[in-house]
């Protein structure tokens, strides 16, 4: 009789112990979906039910007479019975959302976290025929939570690496996106002109080149802000590769208020592309004219990009991909640093407003 109440206090404090360890690393997570919430809850109860367990046993050791009318065991009963419910319910017959996995098929019921949950308390059942007296069934619970925890975080962890591969596949389609065929090989075809004609200036032109494809690579493999400068010597060999390839002259002008900032890379070198292709280029009298301006109000970094052409040459393959383009920035502004970007268009030219909270370096 000793023997089976010590075992039975044993398996209630290592059972105590252990969902103590399942439950207190939940508590702390940031974000806290409807399937984690139930799980914890589930585990608080099943916690309560094992002290109220464990303190029936201590009192049916010390007075015997008061094991028919314990009042612990019964609470404990209901409890774990509340617990199995809501995992049952909720979390295994529920997905993220909280609706019924038997109605939205496209997420069955999940065979693997039923079996964790009903193969111990099967298991305990059996054992507890060969061991008369001692309780395995609420250790059995605590083992079949811990195994929903433990697929749960496969889960996420399966469910995270999907993402990455899917952000992978978005910042590999915003690289072709940005890097245009057409563009790189009227570079390459004014750097072959030149090596005839100019060596120097064949030379530059290559470090523009280089520093140009380096510059769209290291943007978009990185998800660090950086310096406004890394953008801005960007955009100037952008600027040199257009002037370099193509025969209409256009002038830019850089108004720069501030430029110790941080800002998400590859945001503002795009919109002035724009510009300049969709813009300044458009005018055939030669006055094409870009203007950069940054500017400090306040907490915000407020960043202008504006030209003066008219943009009725622009086809409509080249308006697609302007408005890829701007797609492309709103997204790195928004997920990376919170900014925004506002576009206008008006009979002397377009302008774009970008906005970011001030990040030093």
């Amino acid at each position: 009789m000793n023997n089976q109440i010590a075992a039975n206090i044993t398996l209630d404090a290592v059972s105590t112990i252990l969902l103590l360890l399942f439950i207190l690393p939940l508590l702390r997570r940031n974000e806290i979906n409807r399937q984690v919430f139930m799980l914890t809850a589930a585990g608080i109860l099943h916690l309560i039910a094992q002290e109220a367990t464990l303190v029936s046993t201590v009192i049916i050791l010390r007075h015997p007479e008061y094991a028919r009318l314990n009042m612990y065991s019964l609470l404990s009963v209901v409890l774990n019975v509340i617990a199995a419910t809501v995992i049952v319910l909720k979390y295994i017959l529920s997905d993220k959302d909280g609706k019924p996995r038997f109605i939205n098929r496209e997420e069955p019921i999940p065979v693997r976290l039923a079996a964790a949950l009903l193969l111990p308390i099967l298991a305990a059942l059996l054992l507890e025929n060969l061991f008369h007296g001692v309780r395995l069934i609420g250790f059995s619970f605590t083992v079949g939570i811990l195994l929903c925890r433990e697929i749960m975080i496969r889960e996420e962890e399966q469910t995270l690496n999907e993402k990455e591969k899917v952000l992978d596949l978005r910042q590999a389609k915003l690289l072709s996106e940005q890097m245009q065929p057409h563009f790189i090989f009227n570079a390459l075809m004014s750097i072959q002109e030149l090596c005839y004609t100019d060596g120097g200036k064949a030379a530059k032109c290559l470090e523009d080149f280089s520093g140009y494809l380096r510059g769209n690579i290291d943007a978009l493999t990185s998800e660090e802000p950086i310096p406004f400068e890394a953008e801005l010597e960007h955009i100037q060999q952008y600027i040199a590769l257009e002037r370099a390839g193509s025969d209409r002259t256009f002038t830019v002008n850089y108004d720069l208020e501030i430029t110790d900032f941080l800002l998400p890379a590859l945001t503002v070198q795009p919109i002035v592309e724009n510009a300049v292709k969709h813009g300044a280029r458009c005018r055939r009298d030669g006055c094409g004219m870009v203007c950069l301006k940054t500017e400090h109000i306040g907490k915000i970094i407020r960043i202008t990009v504006s030209d003066n052409g008219n943009g009725s040459e622009i086809t409509e393959k080249q308006r697609n991909h302007q408005s890829v383009g701007l797609k492309n920035v709103r997204t790195r502004l928004q997920t990376q640093c919170g900014g925004e970007i506002s576009l206008t268009r008006g009979k002397d030219g377009s302008t774009a407003i970008i906005t970011i909270p001030m990040m030093h370096k």
